[in-house]
């Protein structure tokens, strides 16, 4: 597995519009997107699926490949990609979060989508035992854009990366994604409590061939992608016996540390824009972080012997 530095399309997979609660209109944020050299766009609005015939003509107008999708707020936030249809949140509000979840994950399944668990630790939390108790899905928001979601540990409560160790070593399979969350693009809505919801927070770089929906997804659900909160990367994943990552950035100043982590924590750590780990004997599977001293980071997925 890994990211050729020619196949790493950058994208979006979670993005909100007017047609919901975002604050401009949908061809403004897809002219946002493809100005600022993103590749592909999900469109997710809250419980709006998008026309294909609407979304293949923007692609063609504003040269990104636009993605309809679906956010499902129920109890539990499920994005949906490649969903044109509406529904109903009603449908999704249970009592019991995990299963609010697996109906918003049925729901995108039966309609041909792929379903990616929206940030775990924003609003209804949930960890772990919920992540890995659900069937037919295994993508999720390692980190979301938005400023009020808990996307690292602190005072004693988990961030998704101990979250994702924990649902790996329960046997479930997740791959981690990135995602702005936007909903703000009006200059005049940076000084809120919500101002970093603009687009440009983070990205998932996907390793295809082709730019098309089908090549997209299919990455996607092989964990044939990357989440970055800054850094490009340039490929990582296991090349023979070495998990190898590689990162790159227009300032030449910023210095890495990637931390490669296993079942127990951290393996071991090394400094620099390419490192490797040899995978360690007796290990069930390996993953990296990388930080930036800009304060970013880069989160390469999970591989298992």
């Amino acid at each position: 597995m890994g990211i050729g530095v020619m196949h790493g399309f950058k994208g979006n997979m979670h993005t909100h519009t007017a047609r919901s609660d975002g604050d401009i209109d949908l061809e403004g944020v897809i002219t946002w997107y493809a100005a600022r050299g993103y590749d592909w766009l999900a469109i997710t609005d809250h419980n709006l699926g998008l026309d294909a015939d609407k979304a293949a003509e923007l692609s063609a107008k504003h040269k990104i490949l636009v993605i309809p999708g679906i956010e499902i707020t129920g109890t539990g936030h499920v994005v949906g990609l490649n969903i044109t249809k509406n529904c109903a949140p009603a449908d999704f509000c249970q009592p019991a979060l995990q299963n609010s979840l697996q109906a918003g994950v049925d729901w995108i399944r039966d309609r041909g989508g792929v379903p990616i668990l929206a940030h775990p630790n924003w609003g209804t939390v949930f960890g772990a035992d919920v992540m890995a108790a659900l069937s037919d899905c295994h993508l999720f928001e390692v980190y979301n854009g938005s400023p009020d979601s808990n996307n690292f540990a602190a005072g004693g409560y988990p961030g998704t990366d101990e979250i994702w160790n924990e649902t790996l070593n329960l046997g479930a399979r997740y791959f981690g994604l990135g995602s702005d969350d936007a909903h703000q693009f009006l200059p005049e809505k940076f000084h809120t409590l919500h101002a970093s919801l603009h687009g440009g927070e983070c990205a998932t770089y996907v390793a295809c061939r082709r730019l098309t929906i089908k090549s997209v997804l299919a990455a996607l659900e092989a964990g044939h992608c990357v989440a970055s909160s800054g850094a490009h990367p340039v490929r990582a994943g296991l090349f023979g016996a070495n998990y190898i990552v590689e990162v790159d950035d227009p300032c030449p100043y910023f210095h890495f540390t990637t931390e490669f982590i296993g079942p127990d924590g951290v393996v071991a750590s090394a400094h620099g824009r390419q490192v490797s780990c040899r995978f360690p004997k007796g290990l069930n599977w390996l993953r990296a972080r990388v930080f930036c001293s800009s304060g970013k980071y880069v989160w390469t997925q999970p591989v298992w012997h």
